[in-house]
C-alpha cells in the first residue's frame, strides 16, 4: 500500500504532511492536489505561472502509455501549463498517474524540433515543412527503388497515441510497403 498523507497538529495548527519517516511515494500523487478540496496542496509545477481564467483547455488523450487516458490539457501563450485529468469511466475512472500529469515537459523543450533542418555542404539550413517532406520522399524513394521496400524501415516513439502508432505502422507497411516497423523505449 502506498504510504499517504496525514494530518498534522489539531485545530488551526493543522497542516497536511506524510507520516514520519515515510516519503509520499505513490504513481497517482498527484490526483491529492488535483483532488484538494480547498488549495491547499499545490503542484510545483504550476504553482504561480499562470491563473485558471488565463489558461486555454483543452480536452486531449494522454500519449505516455497505451492506457489512452483522457485528460485536460490547460494552455498559456502556447505553451502547456499542466495536465489534469478527464473523467472516462470507462478508461480511467477520472485517475490520472504522475506520468500523464507531469509527463508533459518534452513539448516545451526548447531543444524540440520547432523547423527542419537541411544539410547542405556540411551546414544544417532551415526549410520549410514542404520541403523536408519532400527531400524525405524522394530520398526513400530512391533507396527503395535501389534496394528494395525491406532496405528501409520506422522507428516510432513511445510518446504517440495509439491512434498515431496506428497509422505510422499502416503508413510503413501499406504505403512504403516494409515490415520493419519498431518503436524507441527510452
Amino acid at each position: 500500500m502506498d504510504n499517504g498523507l496525514v494530518m498534522i497538529a489539531r485545530g488551526y495548527k493543522m497542516e497536511v504532511g506524510t507520516a514520519p519517516d515515510h516519503a509520499f511515494d505513490s504513481i497517482f500523487s498527484g490526483n491529492t492536489v488535483e483532488m484538494c478540496p480547498v488549495g491547499a496542496l499545490t503542484a510545483t509545477t504550476y504553482r504561480f505561472k499562470a491563473r485558471p481564467w488565463e489558461l486555454k483547455r483543452i480536452p486531449s488523450v494522454c500519449n505516455n502509455c497505451s492506457v489512452g487516458c483522457n485528460v485536460r490539457t490547460d494552455v498559456r501563450v502556447d505553451k502547456i501549463m499542466r495536465n489534469v485529468s478527464r473523467a472516462n469511466d470507462a478508461i480511467d475512472d477520472g485517475w490520472l498517474c504522475d506520468r500523464g500529469r507531469w509527463g508533459f515537459e518534452f513539448v516545451n523543450s526548447p531543444q524540440r524540433l520547432r523547423t527542419p533542418m537541411i544539410r547542405r555542404n556540411g551546414q544544417l539550413s532551415a526549410v520549410s515543412w514542404d520541403q523536408a517532406f519532400y527531400l524525405i520522399s524522394s530520398r526513400l524513394g530512391d533507396i527503395i527503388n535501389k534496394h528494395g521496400k525491406k532496405a528501409v524501415g520506422g522507428i516510432g516513439s513511445t510518446r504517440t497515441t495509439n491512434e498515431e502508432a496506428y497509422l505510422f505502422q499502416k503508413l510503413l507497411r501499406q504505403v512504403i510497403g516494409t515490415p520493419h516497423v519498431d518503436h524507441h523505449h527510452g
